[in-house]
C-alpha cells in the first residue's frame, strides 16, 4: 500500500467519524425518521410499496432494515450505514483516478478536494447509497482491460444505483443507451461489443428480477402509483399553468432550471465556493459534450460528462451541496483528465483545498456543522424509548415524546385501539402508538401521498369515518376542533403540545363508538 491509498481510507474514517458525531446532534423531525420506520416496517413483515411507501428505492430500506439488525433499534442505525457507504466512496475515487492513471498525488488531491465539498452525510437518504453503487459501476468501467467480469460488474452495480434511488434511472439509462450508440458508430471503439453486450445484459437483468420480484408479490400496481404518482406531483407542482404552447413550456423550464442556475450565481456573490465548483463542472462537461461530438471520440470520459449533465437533474428542485456531491461530482474527472498535463494543475487544486478548508464551517449547505453548531449545547435527552439513545434532542422534543408515549399508553388501557391514522408529517407519532398503521405512508403529506392513499384498492377513508371503532387518528393542528369531514364522527379525546410544522396541537381523534376495555 502507497502512502496516498492508505490516506485515501483516512478520509473514510474522517467522513465516517464527522457523520456519526455530527448528526448525533440532527434535530430534524422528519426525513431520518421515514427512513427509520420504513426500516422497521420492513422486518415487522410490512410488505414493501403495498404496507410501506418506499419513497425512492427498495435497496435502500433492506439496508437500513439491516442496520436495524447488525447495529440495534435505534434512529442513528440508518445513519451509520448510510455513512460507510458515503465514506467508502473516497477511497473508490482514489482509485478511479489511478485507473484512469492520473498520478498517485494528484489522485489523492483531487479526493481530498471532493471530500472537502461533502465531508459527512447529513441525512440517512437514498443519494448517497446510489452514488455508492455508481461509483463502484465507473470503477470497473475505468480498468484500462475490462475483462468479463468486469463489463458484468458495471452493469450490475449501476442496475443497483437505480433500485437504491429510483430517480437515478432516468440519467443513467439514457446515458448508457447514447455511450452505446456512439460507440457503435464511431470508428474507434472504446469498448468491444461483447463487453457492450455484458453491461447492459446484466443492468436489464437486475431490473427485470426487481420487475419479477413485484409481479410475483403482485405488488407492481403498488410500485406504479408510489414511484410515478409522487414525483409527478414533485416534477409538476409549479406548473398548473401548463399549455400546451412553446411560450408556456419556456416558462415552464424556467421555473425548474432557475434554482440551481440562481445558486451558481449566488455562489460568487456569497463566496460560496462549493456551487461555484459545480457551476465549472456543469459549464465545463456541456464544452466538452461537444468537443467530443466534434472530434468523433467516444471515450469514457465523454460518458462521464453526459452523465454528470443529466445527474444534476437530482438538484434541480431542490440545488443542494449533498445532493450535487452524490451525483454531478464525477463531472471532474472529465475536467481534471483535460488538465492532466498542465503543469499548474497542482497549484490550482492546492488553492482550492485551502479555500475550503476555511470555509467548511461556513455556508447554509454545510447541514452536518450547521446541527452541531446550533444545537452543541443539548444536554443528552431525556426521552424514555431506547431508539433515540446517543441523541441528543432539544428539551421540547423530549417533552413531546414522553407526553406522547404516556398519553397513548393510557388511552390503550382504557379503549380497544388497534390502528392508527397519521394525519402529521412525524413519522413516530403513529409508530409509537404501537398499532397497525392503517395508511401506506408513515405520515401525511397533504395532496400527494393522500392520492395514493385514495387509489389503494384496500384503503378507502370512508372506512376511517364511519366504519372504524378501534382507530386513533393524530392530527396536527393550530386550533382545539375536529376537522370538519371527521366532525361527525370523531371526538377530540386529548391535546397535547406539538414542537413541529409550526403548529400548536396534536390532537387525538377517537371515534365516538369507541370500545372501552371491561
Amino acid at each position: 500500500f502507497s502512502i496516498q491509498i492508505i490516506l485515501s481510507f483516512l478520509l473514510f474514517l474522517l467522513s465516517l467519524l464527522f457523520s456519526i458525531y455530527f448528526n448525533l446532534f440532527n434535530t430534524d423531525w422528519h426525513h431520518p425518521l421515514i427512513m427509520f420506520v420504513n426500516a422497521d416496517d420492513l422486518l415487522s413483515g410490512y410488505m414493501p410499496y403495498k404496507d410501506i411507501f418506499i419513497t425512492y428505492g427498495i435497496i435502500t430500506t433492506l439496508l437500513h432494515s439491516l442496520s436495524l439488525l447488525v447495529f440495534g433499534k435505534f434512529i442513528m442505525s440508518p445513519f451509520l450505514i448510510t455513512a460507510i457507504f458515503y465514506a467508502s466512496t473516497f477511497p473508490i475515487f482514489y482509485l478511479i483516478f489511478r485507473n484512469f492513471n492520473f498520478s498517485r498525488n494528484i489522485s489523492l488531491v483531487s479526493t481530498i478536494l471532493i471530500f472537502l465539498i461533502h465531508p459527512s452525510i447529513i441525512l440517512p437518504w437514498s443519494n448517497y447509497i446510489a452514488y455508492f453503487f455508481l461509483l463502484i459501476g465507473i470503477f470497473f468501467l475505468s480498468k484500462e482491460k475490462l475483462l468479463t467480469k468486469d463489463s458484468f460488474f458495471v452493469g450490475f452495480f449501476l442496475a443497483l444505483a437505480c433500485l437504491s434511488r429510483q430517480t437515478y434511472f432516468l440519467s443513467l439509462f439514457p446515458i448508457l443507451f447514447i455511450f452505446f450508440l456512439f460507440n457503435f458508430f464511431f470508428e474507434k471503439k472504446t469498448l468491444e461489443p461483447k463487453n457492450q453486450s455484458i453491461i447492459f445484459f446484466s443492468f436489464i437483468i437486475v431490473i427485470v428480477f426487481f420487475f419479477i420480484y413485484l409481479l410475483l408479490n403482485d405488488i407492481f400496481l403498488y410500485w406504479k402509483l408510489a414511484t410515478f404518482e409522487y414525483y409527478k406531483g414533485y416534477l409538476f407542482e409549479n406548473s398548473n399553468n401548463l399549455n400546451s404552447d412553446f411560450k408556456s413550456f419556456l416558462i415552464f423550464l424556467f421555473n425548474i432550471l432557475s434554482p440551481l442556475f440562481s445558486n451558481f450565481l449566488l455562489s460568487i456573490k456569497n463566496l460560496d465556493i462549493r456551487f461555484l465548483i459545480y457551476g465549472l463542472i456543469f459549464f465545463s462537461n456541456l464544452f466538452f459534450l461537444f468537443y467530443f461530438l466534434l472530434k468523433k471520440k467516444n471515450s469514457i470520459f465523454f460518458f462521464l460528462a453526459c452523465l454528470s449533465l443529466f445527474l444534476f437533474s437530482e438538484s434541480l428542485r431542490i440545488p443542494e451541496i449533498f445532493r450535487l456531491s452524490t451525483g454531478s461530482i464525477i463531472g471532474i474527472i472529465p475536467i481534471l483528465f483535460f488538465l492532466k498535463k498542465n503543469k499548474y494543475l497542482k497549484y490550482l487544486l492546492g488553492i482550492l483545498i485551502f479555500i475550503l478548508i476555511f470555509t467548511w464551517h461556513g455556508g447554509k449547505h454545510n447541514y452536518s456543522y450547521a446541527y452541531y453548531f446550533k444545537n452543541s449545547n443539548l444536554s443528552n435527552n431525556f426521552v424514555k424509548n431506547d431508539i433515540f439513545k446517543f441523541m441528543k434532542l432539544p428539551e421540547e422534543v423530549s417533552k413531546f415524546y414522553n407526553t406522547l408515549q404516556e398519553e397513548i399508553k393510557i388511552m390503550k388501557n382504557k379503549y380497544v385501539i388497534n390502528k392508527n391514522f397519521n394525519y402529521t408529517s412525524t413519522p413516530l407519532v403513529g409508530y409509537l402508538s404501537e398499532t397497525k398503521r392503517y395508511q401506506i405512508g408513515s405520515y401525511h403529506l397533504k395532496g400527494k401521498l393522500e392520492n395514493l392513499y385514495l387509489k389503494r384498492i384496500d384503503i378507502d377513508k370512508k372506512k376511517i369515518i364511519e366504519e372504524f371503532n378501534d382507530i386513533v387518528i393524530f392530527y396536527a393542528t393550530d386550533k382545539n376542533i375536529v376537522p370538519a369531514e371527521l366532525k361527525k364522527n370523531f371526538y377530540v379525546y386529548k391535546k397535547i403540545s406539538y414542537p413541529f410544522e409550526n403548529l400548536r396541537y396534536l390532537l387525538f381523534l377517537l371515534p365516538k363508538e369507541v370500545k372501552i376495555k371491561s
